[in-house]
């Protein structure tokens, strides 16, 4: 890359949230601060309790906590190693046994999981080890991210 806003155009163009790029004499660190917003549960729903506000607000946040709490109970649910991404660009899904890998496909150690394209250049994702695809992470053409959990490997 020749310029500054050669780099920050592609910062912008990939939808990045952080690119660290280091050249001989400069380091150049680009972050982009993301907000997260949490949806609130609508009230309008929630029957009138006589009319009192408090009790309504009260079983508004109790929706809240209970749909919290049912997400972080699907999250928590499987474990296992994540297999990373080394660096961004596009997924492409591999192909063991002429099929694509998919949850509950048996691997072996070095068996390729899926490439990823950056700057033209195909990279392959091998397996580190023998174990079972438990969750995949990204979908055929998305763009990910460095160190994004791409594969859980039981």
């Amino acid at each position: 890359m020749n310029s500054l806003q050669d780099y920050g155009d592609l910062f912008e163009r990939l939808q990045l949230t952080e690119l660290t790029v280091e050249e001989e004499s400069m380091k150049l660190t680009l972050k982009k601060e993301i907000t997260v917003v949490t949806p609130m549960a609508s009230t309008a729903n929630v029957p009138s309790l006589a009319g009192n506000t408090v009790a309504s607000e009260t079983v508004a946040q109790g929706l809240v906590q209970d749909a919290l709490s049912e997400a972080k109970t699907e999250t928590n649910e499987v474990s296992g190693e994540a297999i990373e991404a080394p660096l961004v660009g596009i997924f492409y899904t591999g192909e063991l046994h002429g099929a694509p890998v998919a949850e509950g496909t048996q691997v072996k150690k070095g068996d390729v999981l899926c490439t990823i394209e950056a700057m033209k250049m195909m990279n392959e994702v091998k397996a580190p080890r023998d174990g079972v695809i438990v969750k995949i992470g990204a979908k055929d053409g998305d763009l990910v991210e460095y160190q994004q959990m791409l594969f859980l490997l039981s």
